[in-house]
């Protein structure tokens, strides 16, 4: 194609050559066969046949070594690594109000914010297409919860390296990253204090079940509402008109409710047994007339006694976080003296669990 389109341009040439000399020779058209005419007619055949033979020139040997630069990838072209997962569990609670699913899963291997946020994109479109419920066509709130070991999925203070959530009123779901828990996968462990990274999660371990027994501690020796944690041998006075049940679990409720008797303001009852019905406690008690006369015995659901209580509930408070603290400080003092630790190593540790994102205890 080259060389047709080289004699092309010499025959141009040529042409061009003659017609200066004679225009008629080589302009067969027209009236005006001028010099001009055919400067031009030649000379633009000329240009454009030697443009072809340029453009259809085979490369070089230095062209064809060339190796060919590929372009840089953009973000969006980098392979994402998706985390393998595995299903802990589901939720799913169906009504009229909302069709809502909750998965719950345990993600390993290479575990970044990319691919973290792939698998979840994945995950909610699959449940989204998910039909077959009573009262939406496809579920309306979605919750996908992604943990890296078991100890933080059950330990139920949130501990999710990943979560996507989709409400009902929400257009698309949104996606939220645990930086500071990615950041501290494949972490060096170091010692600290004379103890390893292990050791030290068993000390932080404790420290929040030292904690926790503080609070409880204190609650059940200053509740703010006592009526709820009455014990064996207790003895209250009734505020309110109170209703006394013969039977916990009557065979015939309707009969039950028939011989139920209503105990007045100032009686006295004082508490024989304590039973949990339906996660509620319920009182078999002793009662009184304000007289000191015996009115028989009974059950009493703690829910009839709310709002009873004869403690000032600000007060009680006081009271329940001043407990607290001093039971708090004592536990402590005895766990730093069980590991050889100050109080100071102690709350570092404490500070640390916090940072690395520890497993909380159940």
């Amino acid at each position: 194609m080259q060389n047709f389109f080289g004699i092309l341009f010499f025959l141009s040439l040529i042409g061009l050559i003659i017609g200066l000399i004679s225009p008629k020779l080589v302009i067969r058209w027209g009236s005006k066969r001028t010099r001009g005419r055919v400067f031009l007619t030649y000379g633009l055949a000329m240009v454009v046949f030697l443009i072809l033979v340029g453009v259809t020139a085979p490369p070089t040997e230095q062209e064809k070594e060339r190796p060919a630069v590929a372009p840089t990838p953009t973000v969006e072209q980098e392979k994402v690594v998706v985390p393998q997962y595995s299903v802990l569990n589901e939720d799913v609670y169906d009504a009229p109000i909302k069709t809502q699913v909750t998965l719950n899963i345990l993600v390993s291997g290479e575990i970044l914010e990319p691919g973290l946020r792939a698998l979840l994109n994945q995950l909610y479109s699959s449940i989204k297409t998910r039909r077959g419920f009573k009262y939406h066509d496809s579920p309306t709130n979605i919750y996908i919860y992604a943990f890296t070991s078991k100890e933080r999925a059950e330990s139920g203070m949130g501990q999710w390296v990943a979560m996507l959530q989709k409400s009902y009123d929400d257009v698309k779901s949104t996606i939220s990253i645990n930086e500071r828990q990615i950041a501290q996968l494949g972490a060096e462990s170091e010692k600290r204090f004379g103890l390893s990274e292990e050791k030290r999660k068993e000390i932080w371990k404790e420290l929040i079940l030292v904690e926790d027994r503080a609070r409880k501690e204190a609650e059940e020796q200053y509740p703010l509402d006592q009526t709820q944690s009455l014990r064996v041998g207790q003895v209250f006075q009734l505020s309110k008109e109170t209703p006394l049940m013969p039977e916990l679990e009557p065979a015939d409720p309707m009969a039950a409710l028939q011989k139920m008797r209503r105990l007045s303001p100032r009686t006295t009852i004082k508490v024989l047994r304590v039973a949990m019905k339906q996660q509620t406690p319920w009182y078999f008690v002793e009662a009184k007339s304000p007289s000191k006369a015996s009115l028989g015995s009974g059950w009493i659901n703690s829910i009839a006694l709310m709002g009873q209580s004869q403690v000032d509930p600000k007060e009680q408070l006081g009271k329940q976080a001043e407990l607290e603290s001093r039971l708090k400080d004592k536990h402590e003092d005895e766990l730093a003296k069980k590991y050889g630790l100050t109080r100071e190593q102690l709350e570092k540790i404490s500070i640390e669990g916090l940072e690395k994102d520890w497993p909380f205890p159940k």
